[in-house]
């Protein structure tokens, strides 16, 4: 039995669903069965609705955003939060861009304590490992008890497969290097993401930033704690169903609208989907 979902105009890869076209989709989404488990989806939103983020099953937020949270805001906040874990990172990429320049590290352990964060992202430089390591170097002297009170990621960086293993594995040999509990893996690697896991020691926790094309990307490894993506938000911003687009469709935040609520529970549900551990699923 399928359930009739209407979409506007769409080009996706070259792919047109016209306007007024009903597209039928399964609605035998995944399942758990028996033991089974899901990777924790985070459900990036654009920095004038960070209520966004509440869809996912941990929250992800850029710490140069979350200051819009104060009084009232920041209580209904936290109340809907309730005891889900919160990333905070200082540079989360939009459009595909990164910050670049010096990290502000002040502002991103100062926001992390007013949020009660969890987690709390080491800055990391785009494809610079010396400046990755540096930033390591200096958060470790700036602030070298915050792994008391967050769970410290760091994020490898470098121009290819073998730098970014080189400066994961750099971070044996600092003595900081003890206190990280998660390793990030960033969506510039590509299909090599899969590779690298094998690479990462499982004293790690591991979570993978973004996806780089689309939702085909999502999919359910047991060594993957939690997976951030802006997908169901951007898709949600447009009114349209991820579930009936190309998988190979990435929208992007758009810094003007607001994501509709229903769109948001549709399309964070069909990646959450994606990210079980056994499922039953009928292709779009």
């Amino acid at each position: 039995m399928g359930v009739n979902v209407y979409s506007k105009n769409l080009n996706v890869s070259g792919d047109m669903v016209s306007r007024d076209k009903v597209v039928t989709v399964s609605k035998n989404w995944p399942r758990l069965t028996g033991q089974s488990h899901r990777i924790a989806l985070c459900t990036i939103a654009p920095r004038h609705d960070l209520f966004g983020s509440l869809y996912g099953d941990m929250i992800f937020m850029q710490a140069g955003w979350s200051a819009a949270l104060q009084g009232t805001s920041l209580y209904h906040f936290q109340t809907a939060r309730a005891s889900r874990k919160l990333i905070l990172d200082n540079q989360h990429p939009v459009d595909d861009t990164h910050v670049t320049g010096q990290a502000d590290l002040t502002t991103l352990i100062v926001e992390a304590m007013r949020l009660e964060a969890t987690d709390v992202i080491i800055p990391d430089v785009l494809n610079n490992s010396s400046a990755t390591l540096s930033n390591l170097y200096e958060f470790s002297q700036k602030y070298p008890d915050a792994y008391r009170h967050f769970d410290l990621m760091f994020v490898p960086q470098g121009r290819n497969e073998g730098e970014w293993l080189s400066c994961l594995r750099a971070i044996q040999s600092i003595p900081f290097g003890q206190h990280i509990v998660t390793i990030g893996v960033p969506k510039w690697l590509g299909p090599l993401r899969w590779k690298v896991l094998s690479e990462i020691p499982s004293k790690y926790k591991v979570h993978f930033l973004g996806v780089r094309d689309g939702w085909g990307e999502l999919e359910y490894h047991p060594r993957i704690r939690s997976w951030d993506t802006s997908l169901p938000y951007a898709a949600s911003q447009l009114g349209l169903k991820l579930f009936a687009s190309s998988k190979n469709w990435k929208p992007v935040l758009y810094e003007d609208r607001v994501a509709d609520h229903l769109d948001m529970v549709a399309n964070t549900d069909f990646c959450k989907d994606l990210l079980f551990e056994e499922r039953v699923r009928d292709e779009p």
